[in-house]
């Protein structure tokens, strides 16, 4: 098959398929303006894009050891490629976000996550990056508790941003685990809550290393 485009419509399952172009500039599935789309050991040569869509999951999915993934005005989107050890990117705005993978996962910083209040996960068997510029956020909207975010990985580097702050007008902040097996943190944490109690950061790596670098005030 040269493209697959599934478009408003609800309750598809697209699965045991091969989607060849030829065209690594266009996506191979693209899936707009649907609700409850499950893609399952589906090979591709290229990418998938998926727009203004709810309740996608995407499993045991894998595009020749990159697979890459750009989302505009997504709802909720689910990955899991453990069937794989395919290298996972993700670009684009996101509501919600679970995400399953034995390679290596990177979000871009082209990625936000808003996800109020709610919970997302980034699990990968091999490298976790996410870049500066990348955003999670499972911040309270108004009042309410800020929501849980959890990273880990064999090996995670974290330049970028992750907000799960208690809601303006009352709530407490959230709870964020940013972990692997090795971590480079270097990234933004927010779980304040301006009326309430600020949340928690667990950072958990298997060996830690504190290298105290000296400022230049001047």
């Amino acid at each position: 098959t040269n493209q697959v485009t599934i478009s408003q419509s609800q309750n598809v399952t697209l699965s045991n398929s091969l989607v060849t172009t030829n065209n690594k500039s266009k996506p191979a599935l693209k899936i707009e303006e649907s609700d409850k789309v499950y893609v399952q050991q589906v090979n591709l040569d290229s990418f998938i894009r998926v727009d203004n869509s709810a309740n996608v999951s995407i499993v045991g999915t894998n595009a020749n050891d990159q697979l890459l993934i750009t989302n505009d005005n997504v709802l909720s989107l689910n990955v899991d490629t453990r069937a794989g050890n395919d290298a996972l990117t993700l670009v684009g705005d996101v509501a919600a976000l679970n995400v399953n993978a034995d390679g290596d996962l990177i979000l871009t910083r082209a990625t936000r996550v808003a996800s109020p209040s709610g919970n997302v996960t980034l699990r990968a068997g091999g490298a976790l990056t996410l870049e500066a510029g990348s955003v999670i956020d499972a911040s309270a909207m108004n009042t309410g508790n800020g929501g849980t975010v959890t990273i880990n990985s064999a090996g995670t580097k974290f330049y970028g941003n992750i907000f799960s702050r208690g809601g303006e007008n009352g709530g407490n902040g959230g709870f964020v685990e940013v972990s692997g097996k090795y971590l480079l943190f270097e990234g933004n944490v927010d779980t304040r809550a301006p009326r309430g109690i600020a949340g928690n950061l667990l950072i958990d790596p298997d060996y830690v290393t504190v290298d105290s670098a000296t400022t230049d005030d001047t």
